[in-house]
């Protein structure tokens, strides 16, 4: 278990009040970030603790093999992860937004038909 966890690419989609001090986290245990939030200032501390942050969210998901989530709402899902869905391919998503069970259940099968899990 620990091999696995060890070191990840994760592309981190929001750094709001929920989502800075998770990437934070992330930093701390030494995986690599490539950060987008829609808001570019609100990511630009997490670059002195060695995220990279990207002025596009496909940019960041290119790099990460994870993808996590942590958006105000589906729109802004919408809007930030299903702009290009071929990037989806071989991701894994992990969605911590408030959103409804239904929209989860239709985001997931949109990046499953786009090859991600």
């Amino acid at each position: 278990f620990d091999a696995m966890m060890s070191h990840m690419n994760i592309a981190f989609l929001g750094t709001g009040i929920l989502g800075y001090p998770m990437a934070e986290k992330l930093l701390e245990a030494e995986h690599k970030l490539w950060v987008y939030n829609r808001t570019l200032h609100k990511a630009e501390g997490l670059t002195e603790q060695g995220a990279a942050i990207c002025s596009k969210a496909a940019d960041a998901i290119q790099q990460g093999d994870v993808v996590i989530l942590v958006l105000s709402d589906a729109y802004a899902i919408e809007e930030v992860l299903l702009q290009d869905e071929k990037k989806l391919e071989n991701k894994t998503g992990i969605q911590m937004g408030t959103i409804s069970s239904s929209e989860s259940r239709r985001f997931h099968q949109r990046i499953t038909n786009a090859q991600g899990h």
